[in-house]
Parts: structure tokens; C-alpha cells; sequence
């Protein structure tokens, strides 16, 4: 039985004096990992943290974090990761629904974390993993590395749960999506073999956010692969390069946001980034004109993309030799690629019927990587998982080759600089305005953010709000990338189904014509 845990034991016997993080302060071996590891699980367990017991952490990317989730599994227990963009409220509803949790949170997220952790029931305890000295009732991280390594290993199964990630929902409430050692090793297992040039010597930037599953994924990739990892905690342009060539880093994972971004700058800037050999991206839809960009900003790159889910972790990849700039290269460039290896890809009717070649309907996965459900949501779990199949929500169809192409999301998931946001959510907070009487929020293509988070407000009879005034409604609600960007208001009905669904296809050709008279 082989769990993630493994993962680190055979680095340290394959490569043990290869290096495993890096950062300002230190570069750790994999034995020097593997090691801290087992402090760190060490002092939890001394502490009280048992079997099966949720460790959320709260915290920008670092070697810290990377370190205290390995140790929290070596612990037995499990990782819920929480979305540091996220509002007060947001954070407080993902803690609660943990059932008891101990709240692991750094420097640049203490102050929100000490502003709810007593309204948040159930705290087993609470942990700093500053390289600063910890604030009082906080176990800090000078205690957590001298923990004891012989006592730390409470050894998991299979199917235990390792991690939870929190996803949104048509209903708009957070769901913990509980993802096992086994299927992250899958993931972790088909994403390697597709990125077949990540290596022991390569070096892998972590600057897309650690909580979410599309770097979540290469942490263990790159324990399975034994490369070094690297950490930027917030991405900035000018940090990006710096970092990529003092530390000769070769691979990172960006959102298209990032990709057009670090493009202008390299360009604006005349710096070159050579130690840099591929590309992952992920997470939004990247145009067309920005993939152009950046294959002719890094010529020297291997571009590959993802598309997944956190249900379902690794789905499709579109594969380096797939990017080329001849009449089928264009064409590829604008699917998400061909199923993993151990992934099997469905597109389905509304009852289930699987659809030929170029018929669109919903993107249903089927593989061992998919996740067990949400954690403490049977009947959202039924709703997402049956017949055997993860149905997605996106829509999507598939070509004669098994490429797939999305088309639209089935659940009105609006994907914007790789974060997902659910329209129902935004409508929600906006309708506790006073003066808006409906609304409807659907994305619109963007250039830099892929897709814009848009509403379309019809305000109550003899009241009016301005454009200004939705974003600072919002702003005590919402995380900030799910405030909407553009506002339209209308004075006529939205237009609807004969059940009273908003038709929200021809609400975006409406919007689109306003954009463009």
C-alpha cells in the first residue's frame, strides 16, 4: 500500500541530497524535508492532532506551507486548504463546515483569521507557520521543527482522505471536496507522465496559489518526480523574474492572466528568462492572440495545458507537440487536449446518453482520481457523482480524435483569472441590495481576465444605483475577484424561460451588442 506519504520515502531513497525547496533563508535536501517533515508531524501529534482530525491552512505560498502539508498527512491527518482571497464571512463558512477544526494561518492572513476564530466553533487549536515569532496561543514554528520524529507517522490507508479543497456551488455555498491518497497519487501519476520533461533537475516555481488543486497537484508531482521547488507568495512581474533567474527555475504554472502579463513585461522590461523551459497553464480560457504571444515571447518554452476540476483533479491535457502555429495548431489551440492516461471522458445528454463526435452536452469523467464526494454533503455528492461518472457542469464536445472543447458551463460558472466564481452567489448579494429589483450575472469574454464577472441590473421602480456603488456593496460579501467588473443596467425584464429561468445565452449577445454600438 503505497500513500503519499511514500512519496517523500522515496525521494529520500532516490534522492536524497538533491534539493527540495528553496528560499531566502535555506535550501533543504530531500533528506533535510524529510527530516523537518517528521518534526513537524512530531509536535502536531504532541500537541493532540489525531487520525482523521482537518488541519485548515490559511496562507500564501511558501516552503512553510508546502513543508506543514506534507507533515499534516505524515500526522494522518487531513489538509483543508482555504482560499486566501476570500472574505470573512467565506472563511468562517469553510471552517465551520469542517466539524472541529485546528486553524494553521501565516503573517499576511493573521489579522482576518484573529477576527473569526472565536465565532468559529469547534477550534482544536491554533498554528503559526511564520518564520516570525508566533502571537500569543498560537503553537509557532520554531516549537513545530524541534518536534519529536519519532512519534509523528500515524500511518493512512488508501482511501483515507489526504486533502480538502473548497469549491463553490450553483447554491452558492462552499463544498469541501475530499480527495484521497490514492487519488492524488493517480493525478499525480498522469500528470507527470504527461509532462514528461519535468525531471530531478529541473526546478519548479510554485506562484499560482498552493490552495488550489492546479498547484496543488505539482506538490506532488514534484515529490514523485524528486525536482526542487521554489515559492513566490504573491505574483508580481518583476519577483517572477528575478526569482526565475536566481534560482534557474524551469517550470511553472500560471493562469492566463499571469501569461499575458509576464509577456508585456519581458517584452517592455528586455529581459529574458533563459533558464525557463515550460509553461503549464490552466485555470481560465486563454485567447488565442495571448497563447501567440507567449509562444513567441518564450520561444525556447514547452506550453502544455490543463483542464480539470477539483472533483476531479487532472481531465485533459493538451500536450507541447499539440502547440503549433500551422492551420491544425490553431485549431488545438483552442481545446483543452485529449484525456490523461487513466481518465475516460464522456459527453453526455440530459439522460445520460453518451453523444457522438460534435455534439455538445455536459463533460462527464470517470477515473480514479476522481474525488469521494464533499464532506458533509450527501446529496450534493449524489448529485455530482452518479452512474459512476463525475458530471462537471461544463459543456463541451469532442472531436473525431478525442479532443475536447468546451463550450459553456452547464451550472453558469464563470472562470476569471483562474479563480471560479458562481454566478447564483453574486446574484444573491447583489438582490440584498434595495434597489435592485433583478439580476443576472454571467461572464463576458475579457482579453486579460479571460472572463469578465458581469452583472445585469434592473432596479426597482423609482430607485437607481450606479456602476461605483455595486462594488462597494459587494466588497463586505465577496471576495474581491468575484465583484463584478462591468455593470449593465436595463430597464426592461430580463429574458426568460417559459418556467422563469434567466436565458442567460441571449442575455450575453445582448451585452455583447451594447459592448460593441
Amino acid at each position: 500500500m503505497y500513500t503519499i506519504n511514500d512519496l517523500i520515502r522515496r525521494a529520500l531513497v532516490v534522492n536524497a541530497n538533491g534539493v527540495a525547496t528553496i528560499t531566502p533563508e535555506e535550501t533543504l535536501t530531500w533528506e533535510g524535508l524529510h527530516h523537518r517533515i517528521e518534526a513537524i508531524a512530531g509536535a502536531l501529534v504532541a500537541r493532540g492532532v489525531q487520525k482523521g482530525d482537518r488541519v485548515a491552512i490559511m496562507s500564501l505560498n511558501s516552503a512553510n506551507y508546502f513543508e506543514m502539508m506534507f507533515a499534516v498527512m505524515w500526522a494522518g491527518a487531513i489538509v483543508a486548504h482555504i482560499n486566501t482571497r476570500y472574505v470573512p464571512r467565506e472563511i468562517m463558512h469553510c471552517l465551520q463546515l469542517l466539524d472541529g477544526v485546528w486553524i494553521c494561518t501565516d503573517q499576511a492572513n493573521l489579522e482576518v483569521i484573529e477576527s473569526i476564530k472565536e465565532r468559529v466553533p469547534g477550534v482544536k487549536g491554533m498554528i503559526y507557520i511564520g518564520n516570525d515569532p508566533a502571537p500569543p496561543g498560537y503553537l509557532g514554528w520554531d516549537k513545530l521543527v524541534a518536534g519529536d520524529r519519532a512519534i509523528g507517522n500515524q500511518e493512512p490507508e488508501l482511501t483515507d482522505v489526504a486533502q480538502m479543497y473548497f469549491t463553490g456551488g450553483t447554491t452558492g455555498v462552499s463544498k469541501a471536496v475530499m480527495i484521497t491518497h490514492s487519488q492524488i497519487l493517480n493525478a499525480a501519476q498522469q500528470t507527470a507522465a504527461g509532462i514528461r520533461s519535468i525531471d530531478a533537475d529541473s526546478v519548479y516555481l510554485h506562484v499560482a496559489p498552493m490552495f488550489h488543486m492546479g498547484d496543488g497537484v505539482m506538490c506532488f508531482v514534484s515529490a514523485m518526480t524528486t525536482c526542487a521547488n521554489s515559492f513566490l507568495d504573491r505574483f508580481n512581474m518583476e519577483r517572477f523574474v528575478a526569482t526565475c533567474n536566481q534560482e534557474k527555475v524551469t517550470w511553472a504554472t500560471m493562469v492566463p492572466t499571469m501569461v499575458r502579463g509576464l509577456c508585456l513585461y519581458v517584452r517592455e522590461s528586455g529581459q529574458t528568462i533563459p533558464s525557463l523551459k515550460g509553461i503549464i497553464y490552466g485555470g481560465s480560457p486563454m485567447p488565442i492572440t495571448v497563447l501567440e504571444l507567449a509562444m513567441e515571447t518564450f520561444p525556447q518554452c514547452e506550453f502544455v495545458q490543463g483542464y480539470g476540476s477539483t472533483e476531479a483533479l487532472s481531465i485533459t491535457m493538451l500536450e507541447s507537440r499539440f502547440h503549433t502555429l500551422d492551420e491544425r495548431g490553431k485549431q488545438l489551440l483552442s481545446s483543452a487536449g485529449r484525456p490523461f492516461r487513466g481518465v475516460l471522458l464522456s459527453i453526455q445528454d440530459e439522460e445520460g446518453n453518451s453523444l457522438p463526435p460534435g455534439r455538445v452536452g455536459e463533460v462527464c469523467i470517470r477515473s480514479n482520481a476522481v474525488s469521494k464526494g464533499y464532506w458533509g454533503m450527501p446529496e450534493m455528492t449524489a448529485r455530482a457523482f452518479y452512474n459512476n461518472w463525475f458530471h462537471t457542469g461544463d459543456a463541451g464536445y469532442l472531436d473525431k480524435e478525442g479532443f475536447l472543447f468546451l463550450v459553456d458551463r452547464v451550472k453558469d460558472m464563470i472562470i476569471t483569472g483562474g479563480e471560479n466564481v458562481y454566478s447564483r452567489e453574486v446574484e444573491e448579494v447583489l438582490l440584498g441590495h434595495p434597489a435592485v429589483d433583478e439580476c443576472a450575472v454571467i461572464g463576458m469574454p475579457d482579453e486579460k481576465w479571460g472572463e469578465a464577472v458581469t452583472a445585469v441590473i434592473r432596479c426597482k421602480a423609482g430607485l437607481t444605483i450606479v456602476e461605483t456603488e455595486v462594488a462597494v456593496f459587494c466588497r463586505d460579501f465577496l471576495a474581491g475577484y468575484k465583484i463584478p467588473k462591468q455593470v449593465f443596467f436595463v430597464s426592461e425584464n430580463l429574458p426568460r424561460t417559459p418556467i422563469g429561468k434567466v436565458q442567460k445565452n441571449d442575455l450575453r449577445q445582448m451585452m455583447a451588442k451594447r459592448l460593441t454600438t
